[in-house]
């Protein structure tokens, strides 16, 4: 009987944001298939294991690699980003079925908002959240129509964005206005981290570098964009609950 495969959240990349039962598969697994970025902090779990980056082959030659390590031992993939959305392992994990276990994590999105200190929701504020992207997932090289999801009550996360900030602000504003509040997140919860916030009509002199373009790794930056990040909650919401939906449900 061939060992188990585990696809591991691995989020943005700390080790220590790894779950408990994640690092159980982890350190039972033999063979590990992570980035090259994690191959360092995740340094001290791989340790006398074999690792391979897995975009280095294409699908045909990883599950060839794959089944002959399985002969021999579990095999875990360390998953960058959020197997939730804009994940490349899906094909990987749906030709598995059965065979694999999918292991969650903490998500890139989650340990924006614990950085920033900010639940993306509010009453009266922004009851939706938009997990998206400028790019098409047909092509790096087109765009998406992401605008169409910008409203003054939605919270916008943008992941891999590729239009330069400058552009990508005067689209913005029109729709949202120069004070809405916006976070650039780079390389989260890694030690060269760093967080710019500002206004939709301040961001561009507020930023130093391109967070975004890169002809050695992917976009390591994450967006939020919305008016959510500079309103405070209302102890009086945490008021209402209690009187009208969690003290019914005493009764």
């Amino acid at each position: 009987m061939k060992h188990k495969i585990y696809f591991i959240g691995a989020g943005p990349g700390s080790a220590e944001h790894l779950t408990i039962y994640g690092l159980e598969k982890l350190k039972k697994s033999k063979y590990v298939f992570a980035p090259n970025i994690y191959k360092k902090t995740f340094q001290k779990f791989l340790k006398g294991k074999e690792v391979f980056d897995p975009f280095d082959y294409l699908f045909n030659e990883l599950v060839s690699l794959i089944e002959n390590f399985r002969e021999k031992s579990s095999v875990a993939f360390l998953l960058p980003g959020d197997e939730t959305v804009f994940s490349p392992f899906q094909p990987f994990i749906d030709y598995y079925k059965e065979e694999c276990e999918v292991i969650p994590g903490v998500g890139v999105v989650n340990s924006a908002s614990a950085i920033l200190k900010k639940t993306l929701d509010l009453p009266n504020i922004a009851n939706t959240i938009v997990l998206t992207s400028t790019r098409s997932l047909k092509s790096a090289f087109e765009d998406h129509d992401f605008m169409q999801f910008v409203k003054r009550d939605v919270t916008l996360v943008l992941y891999m964005n590729h239009i330069p900030l400058e552009e990508l602000t005067k689209r913005l504003i029109p729709i949202l206005g120069k004070e809405c509040p916006i976070a650039i997140l780079y390389k989260i919860s890694l030690p060269e981290q760093e967080v710019v916030s500002g206004t939709l009509g301040n961001i561009c002199r507020r930023v130093k570098k391109d967070y975004f373009e890169s002809s050695k790794e992917p976009s390591m930056a994450m967006i939020i964009i919305g008016y959510v990040l500079k309103e405070r909650a209302k102890k009086s919401s945490w008021d209402y609950r209690k009187k009208h939906i969690w003290d019914k449900r005493k009764k």
